[in-house]
């Protein structure tokens, strides 16, 4: 993945984690996506991904992702 700022459905979308930008804001809203552990809501506007830290992006229970920049 790009380094950077990303908005959060964009990444979901971008990485496979969500299908569509609609079923994206649909886990979010519904409290579903966790980013190192913490839900995230939809007035998180913007994640930053950085070479030097990797992050663990969660979608429901069982789906885990490691995200880090290049």
């Amino acid at each position: 993945i790009q380094s950077g700022y990303k908005r959060l459905p964009n990444l979901l979308v971008e990485t496979g984690m969500a299908s569509s930008m609609a079923e994206a804001r649909r886990l979010i809203d519904q409290g579903g996506v966790a980013i190192d552990g913490v839900k995230v809501s939809r007035d998180v506007g913007e994640v930053r991904i950085a070479n030097d830290k990797s992050r663990v992006i969660q979608v429901g229970k069982r789906r885990f992702l490691r995200v880090r920049g290049i």
